[in-house]
């Protein structure tokens, strides 16, 4: 059996915090990972500086300020992994 976690991860003003959340399909986490992406975009104040960079692909996004991944960046991906 496959399960799929959304792993969240930020760092901003020397705050930091990461969450986990776990599905049971593809199609549920990518969603969700979606949802997170327009949310995102829409109210992260990050999503509105002129120096934000984003990549984005099919199993997440990363977004940080340019030139300064380290104090102001988001980390948003899928992982699957197998469970017994």
């Amino acid at each position: 059996m496959k399960v799929f976690a959304i792993i969240t991860e930020w760092f901003c003003r020397g705050e930091s915090d990461a969450t986990v959340q776990v599905y049971s399909t593809r199609e549920k986490a990518q969603a969700e990972m979606e949802n997170q992406y327009k949310e995102f975009l829409n109210n992260d104040s990050l999503a509105h500086n002129d120096d934000c960079v984003i990549d984005k692909n099919g199993n997440g996004f990363t977004a940080y300020e340019d030139g300064n991944y380290c104090d102001n960046h988001l980390v948003c991906s899928i992982l699957e992994r197998e469970v017994l």
